[in-house]
Parts: C-alpha cells; structure tokens; sequence
C-alpha cells in the first residue's frame, strides 16, 4: 500500500480537494454592485472559455463565496486549473480577510496506479462537469465514480494519522509560524491536545477527533479534522487562511502532503506475508512474439541458450541475453526468471567461446514475500518527527519566505 503513494518525479501522488473561501461586497467607493455566489455562476457559464467543473456556492460560516472544484492532482495542469479559478474572482473585484479560509482535504485513497497525475486531473475535472449538469451533490459519493480514480480497498490506516496529529502537536509552534494569527488555534481550526493524549487514544475516527480538539466546540473545527474518513475518505487540514493568490496553495498543498508522505513512508514499515505467485503461459499481449516463445519454452525446464535460440529462430546468444534482460524489466515477470551457468549443462567452466552454453528458466510459481497493509510504527525513525522532514529544498525554501513574510 505505501508503494501507491510513493512521489514520481518528485510530484505527490495524494489527491486533493480545496475550498477557497472570499468575500465580495458592494464598494460605493468604486461603483462596484455585489456579485453573489450565483451570478458568479453565470459569469462564468456565459464566459467564451468557461472553467469546467467549477461551481460557487455559499459559503456556511462567515465568507460570502465559497469555490467548489473538483478534487485534483499535483501537476501543472491542477494548478493552471486553480489560477484560471482564480481569476475569475479577481476579475471580479472579489477579496479575501480574516473571515476567510482555504480548507485542504487530502485523499486517504490511492490514486490509480494507471494514472499519471495529469491523467486523473484531467477525467476529475470532466466527471465534475458532468455531474454539474445534472446536479449530484458530489460527484464522488458514487462508488461507480470514485473507482475510475482511486484504489477503492487501500485506505491510509489510522494509526499513520494519529502519527501524523501527534507530530502536529509536538510542533505546533512551528506549525503556527506557517499560517496567519488569526489562524493559529482559531474558532475554526481548533489545535490538538498534547503529544501525551494523543500517544493514549485508539486508532479510532472517535477518539482520534477527540484529541485533536483541545477544546471540542466542534470536532469539524479542528486545525486537523478526520471527521471525513470513513465517508469522503480524506483528512482535512484547516488552518490556512483565504487567499486568491494560488502559488501560496501550491507551497501549502506540497507542504502538507510531504508531512503525509513522511508518517506514511520513513515512520511506518509494512508487515510481510508469504505470497505464492504463478507465471503466466505468455507475456504481453501475443503468444507469438519472440518474448512470449521464448518465455513459453523456458516456462517448467531449464533451456540452455543453443536450445533457445535454435527452437525461437534467435541468431545469436547475446539476442537471448538481451531478451531475458528486457523481461527482467518488468516487476512482475522479474521474480520468474532463473539464470543458469553452464556447468549446469555439462560444460566446463571456462571451455565456452560465445556465452551460449549457459541457460535460463521460467519457474511457474514462486513464493515471494509481499508487503501487506498492516504497518507498523518503525522505532528507527521515532526521532524523526518534524514537519519539515523529507520536504524537497524549493518547498522548504518557500515555506520559509512563507514564515518570514507571515512573522
């Protein structure tokens, strides 16, 4: 399961979902007439290049406007996506103070192995359009759905997000120094009780709610809220504040998905499990390309490469070597294969001019040890708590223009 999370090319394979809150209000200074949540609707429907899958709502606290997006993935397609949101509340005259925020909800599902980021930004963006037109509430709850996006039976176990508010607490002063003041412990994004409790509660939606609250006016407003997690299947992070400047999300998505990435990857390690696995009759999508003959022949018997290449038509046996090398390259043909030397075959070492008296098989099952779901708090890396642990340099060094400009 960690596997499925792992960055590619240094990109964060967490989804994601923000709720951008503004206000706009009539200025009589500037002629300027309220633009409601509704007619933001309609400004953007009757735009010549429309924003698909936005939506604005009312926004059930303080702000005036809240955006509705679609949940997206950290490329440059998602954040193009965010400003070309953006501006049209700009455009607007539209602004933001301290009765506005920007809720981060982050996936506890995996993204699809078969898609790149760009991929699943792109087909969240359509099916949210999609259901715009019909009005769903959201276009996630059906299971339908979110089974073209997300690995529906892998879900971040709670005892990686209890790690992840107890790091929270322990470095709540350095979490602070990353929001606005009138973020930190706010009516909205309540702080955790203390390292000690949080060490003491279950690995429960209950109890972890609980202690991430230290004053319970309402588990929601918590600065760290897992109230979506056996529903939406996200945690929610609270305590930005509003903003309709976009490259601040993207250094506070980053940030927040690497404190995920770090609990999840460097402070738990994964049970293993025995796994019997059997090799398929033929690789890729023929039984007759030369791979698939090749693999076929060896599949149950060890062949020396003079076999292989007189019964698959190979010329030489540097050809065997490389089309063994090219199987190996995949992960799941690479734990089947078995290279054999030519004593094997009744040469003596040393007596062979061309490297075609060695051999290769093709076991057809292996039992091979696999890394479950059941993960378990590595001692080794206790000590490394921080928040910032595993943050790449460009992040970290936003991050701390971030503290610098907010302090």
């Amino acid at each position: 399961m960690q596997d499925l999370f792992k960055y590619i090319n240094n990109n964060s394979r967490f989804a994601f979902g923000y709720e951008p809150e503004f206000n706009n209000r009539t200025n009589h200074n500037t002629n300027h007439t309220r633009v409601t949540w509704q007619e933001f609707n309609r400004i953007n429907s009757r735009s010549t290049t429309p924003v698909k899958g936005l939506t604005f709502k009312p926004d059930g606290s303080q702000a005036d406007v809240e955006m509705d997006l679609p949940v997206l993935a950290d490329c440059n397609m998602a954040w193009e996506y965010l400003r070309d949101c953006f501006k049209i509340a700009i455009d607007n005259n539209s602004f933001v103070n301290t009765e506005c925020s920007s809720h981060v909800h982050i996936s506890t599902l995996p993204i699809l192995p078969s898609l790149t980021n760009e991929q699943f930004t792109r087909k969240s963006i359509e099916m949210k359009a999609q259901f715009n037109d019909v009005n769903f509430d959201h276009y996630l709850e059906k299971p339908s759905n979110l089974a073209q996006l997300f690995v529906v039976n892998k879900q971040i176990p709670l005892d990686v997000i209890k790690d992840i508010g107890w790091r929270l607490s322990k470095h709540i002063d350095f979490f602070g120094s990353t929001i606005a003041r009138s973020r930190r412990d706010g009516y909205f994004c309540r702080y955790p009780k203390t390292p000690q409790e949080i060490l003491r509660a279950r690995p429960t939606v209950e109890d972890l709610r609980s202690v991430f609250n230290h004053r319970a006016t309402s588990y929601k407003y918590s600065a760290l809220n897992v109230n979506h997690y056996n529903v939406k299947k996200t945690i929610e992070f609270r305590s930005h504040g509003g903003t309709l400047e976009y490259r601040k999300l993207i250094t506070w998505f980053k940030f927040l998905s690497n404190i995920v990435d770090h609990s999840l990857q460097q402070r738990f390690r994964a049970h293993t499990v025995q796994q019997e696995l059997t090799s398929p009759s033929y690789i890729g999508r023929s039984a007759n390309t030369t791979k698939s003959l090749v693999w076929a022949f060896c599949r149950g018997q060890a062949r020396s490469t003079r076999e292989i290449m007189e019964h698959c038509n190979i010329n030489n046996p540097q050809s065997v070597r490389r089309t063994f090398s090219e199987i190996r390259q995949n992960e799941h043909y690479k734990p089947f294969v078995v290279t054999h030397n030519q004593q094997e075959f009744g040469v003596d070492y040393g007596t062979s001019l061309d490297h075609g008296d060695n051999g290769y098989e093709i076991l057809v099952t292996k039992t091979v040890d696999v890394p479950s779901d059941n993960l378990t708090l590595n001692s080794e890396q206790l000590g490394n708590s921080e928040l910032i642990a595993g943050l790449d340099n460009q992040t970290l060094a936003d991050l701390n223009e971030r503290i610098r400009q907010l302090n």
